[in-house]
């Protein structure tokens, strides 16, 4: 298994990106690690935030492998403790070998 993360218009802010490199490290002592940063699109016309979406979408989908299982982060989404996150992986790290 491989791991992939992708996101929209990088780590700006310098404490984050340390942080980023640190964690990064880490994982990939486990499983390999792969960061992909897709330009943001410059949202200055509300009338064409919705396109603008869209073509960030199309450059996330152009990275994404046809077999690839995809686990999508949101500040809405379900929320896991780090034990919990990893069990998560450990499950589908478990279910790709098999």
């Amino acid at each position: 298994m491989r791991l992939k993360c992708l996101w929209i218009g990088g780590t700006k802010d310098p404490v984050y990106a340390r942080l980023e490199t640190e964690y990064s490290q880490r994982v990939q002592s486990f499983v390999p690690l792969e960061i992909v940063v897709v330009p943001e699109a410059r949202k200055v016309d509300p009338r064409k935030y919705a396109s603008q979406l869209d073509k960030e979408a199309r450059l996330l989908q152009k990275k994404i492998g046809l077999k690839s299982y995809l686990v999508i982060l949101d500040e809405k989404g379900k929320e896991f403790t780090s034990r919990r996150f990893a069990d998560f992986f450990q499950g589908q790290m478990n279910r790709s070998t098999s």
